[in-house]
């Protein structure tokens, strides 16, 4: 990450490391949006991979990233919770907050 983004950057700065990431390394032809990877097996010189595309690719590195295909999780707990259990995925403003008391 750039010295200047904070502790906590945005989601706007962390996409906008990762395009320059991907810019400088030139592997913006080798992202597949809305693609599943139907399976990966390793070779001697890295991956070879079938898309849900159809077509056999072969690849030095594999980076799979579920993007949002996935659902919010929340663990249970032994015992009796009163309060509202939230989950950062659903967290959009402070205001959703306001007027709640402290503990």
């Amino acid at each position: 990450m750039p010295a200047g983004y904070p502790d906590h950057p945005s989601h706007r700065q962390i996409l906008a490391y990762l395009r320059a990431f991907a810019y400088a390394y030139g592997l913006e032809s080798s992202v597949h949006f809305h693609t599943a990877v139907e399976w990966a097996e390793p070779t001697t010189v890295g991956r070879r991979i079938s898309l849900s595309t159809g077509e056999p690719r072969h690849y030095r590195w594999l980076i799979a990233a579920s993007g949002a295909n996935w659902h919010a999780w929340r663990p249970s707990y032994p015992g009796e919770f009163i309060g509202a259990v939230r989950h950062t995925a659903t967290y959009r403003s402070p205001d959703e907050f306001r007027g709640n008391s402290p503990i």
